[in-house]
């Protein structure tokens, strides 16, 4: 076999299997900022190789899925997103990765058992996430640093095992599986992910009607889903009659309650961004771009927020993917999205046991870079691609597309990393001592901070340093534009 397609393979299939358990172990590290960069580094790595081993046609993803990462990367660049990296899930760079990913999954397999790959590649996150679990108070959020996606990634473990237990026993001992599956319940419960039980709800639901409506009845699948489903409804039932009574008393005393509840607030939010968008109509076709969620929201935040534990909170999101589509791509975007989805659907319905779930979950989320993977692969692997032939010109673009790509991540890098990891707790202070050490950063970390700490009163002084002494900066002056 041609060397550098083994070595293309192999730095592929570390990317799909390391991603979700790489983490930076520092508490003021964005969760996401790691796997990026992870990211970004193996699929420069896996892409050089397969160009170095002279394919002679190459495999088109579905034309849809092309256009929705056009609409990503154009969008970002229109915005200046291609020198902001605030987010780490919208990004130029991220979209030119997350083609190329897909564009390496079609191309380097004719058909990856993606849902094997993520199960047994799975106990380097599942085990350190527990042990790591029983030494806070807080919810267990392992290597993603967030609760709720380290609850459906675990929703996604178990549907992936109940669904395919009568062949994983082949490979594993069944009580070895149990066991495993009863680990990863625990975890699950410890996440206390509330959008992470409803989409286990509806998964397992799933393949509850699968299985009882199918010829050959399997009473060992439906035992398993039964006391799994269960155990689970069972240990989250204390989660669940708390947040009732407590959504209950601030109801029943709005006047004499601070709003605490996360469902109540993230309907405020949904409430304000729709306010938003009905007052500027326009932005429903094109949206406000990525990342800007923020710099639009400041307008409507006052009175949106008003009573809520979080009303001085920086929200760059409104906690809702369709909404989130909406605010930074437009409607258009969100139809060819939710297209995509039930297309794919229509092409595999087996799949629908862990998309509805996933579209279930970012009603009250967000993608994170792993489940956009998924997500993405799942799509990719099951709609129909198109070939077109190898040639020089179509080599040297993407190799030069990669070169430019590994370029930025490191610049990124340097320049993310050390930020983070030496002066992100100057966000949460209200020191005027502890503002001042960020003037001399990159002013588009200033911006950042701006953006972070909204409410934060030297803001205005800030922006006057900015405005002075990077004047020439375009993508400076058009972020404070937007902010102020």
């Amino acid at each position: 076999m041609n060397k550098a397609l083994e070595i293309s393979r192999f730095f592929y299939l570390v990317g799909i299997i390391v991603l979700p358990f790489i983490v930076f172990p520092y508490s003021y590290t964005p969760y996401t900022l790691s796997k990026t960069l992870f990211l970004i580094l193996i699929t420069t790595l896996s892409l050089v190789f397969f160009i170095l081993s002279k394919p002679k046609e190459y495999k088109i993803p579905n034309i849809l899925l092309i256009i929705t990462l056009l609409i990503e990367s154009l969008r970002s660049l229109i915005d200046f997103n291609f020198f902001l990296f605030p987010r780490y899930t919208d990004h130029f760079l991220i979209s030119v990765t997350l083609f190329f990913f897909i564009f390496l999954t079609i191309n380097l397999f004719k058909k990856i058992d993606f849902e094997k790959t993520i199960f047994f590649s799975s106990f380097i996150v599942v085990i350190p996430s527990l042990i790591g679990s029983f030494y806070t108070n807080e919810r267990a959020s392992g290597t993603f640093g967030q609760a709720n996606f380290l609850g459906i990634y675990l929703v996604l473990l178990l549907l992936i095992l109940f669904k395919n237990f009568n062949q994983y026993i082949l490979i594993i001992n069944r009580y070895l599986l149990i066991t495993y599956a009863l680990i990863i319940s625990v975890l699950f419960i410890k996440t206390a992910s509330i959008s992470s039980l409803l989409s286990l709800i509806i998964g397992l639901g799933i393949l509850f009607t699968s299985i009882i409506t199918k010829s050959k009845f399997d009473y060992k699948k439906i035992i398993i889903i039964t006391v799994s489903l269960s155990l689970v409804l069972l240990m989250s039932g204390q989660l669940f009659i708390a947040k009732t009574i407590d959504i209950f008393n601030q109801i029943a005393n709005p006047e004499q309650t601070i709003i605490s509840d996360s469902f109540i607030i993230r309907t405020k939010i949904w409430n304000g961004t729709l306010n938003l968008l009905k007052n500027e109509p326009i932005f429903l076709i094109w949206g406000y771009g990525p990342n800007n969620f923020s710099f639009n929201f400041e307008r409507i935040r006052g009175d949106t927020l008003k009573g809520l534990s979080e009303e001085n909170f920086l929200y760059d999101k409104p906690h809702n993917y369709y909404l989130e589509l909406i605010t930074s791509y437009g409607l258009i975007y969100l139809f060819i999205f939710i297209y995509l989805i039930f297309k794919t659907l229509k092409f595999n319905s087996n799949l629908k046991v862990y998309l509805l779930p996933i579209l279930t979950f970012i009603f009250f989320n967000w993608l994170d870079i792993y489940l956009k993977v998924i997500l993405f692969t799942f799509i990719v692997q099951n709609l129909p691609n198109y070939k077109i032939k190898s040639s020089i010109y179509i080599n040297i673009t993407v190799i030069v597309v990669s070169l430019i790509s590994a370029i930025t991540f490191s610049q990124l890098f340097y320049r993310d990393t050390s930020f983070y990891f030496n002066n992100t707790k100057y966000f949460y202070s209200y020191k005027k001592e502890d503002v001042e050490n960020l003037r001399v950063k990159d002013p588009i970390v200033l911006i950042y901070f701006l953006q972070f700490r909204s409410q934060n009163e030297f803001k205005e002084e800030i922006s006057d340093f900015l405005m002075n002494n990077f004047y020439s900066n375009q993508a400076v002056l058009f972020n404070l534009n937007k902010l102020f």
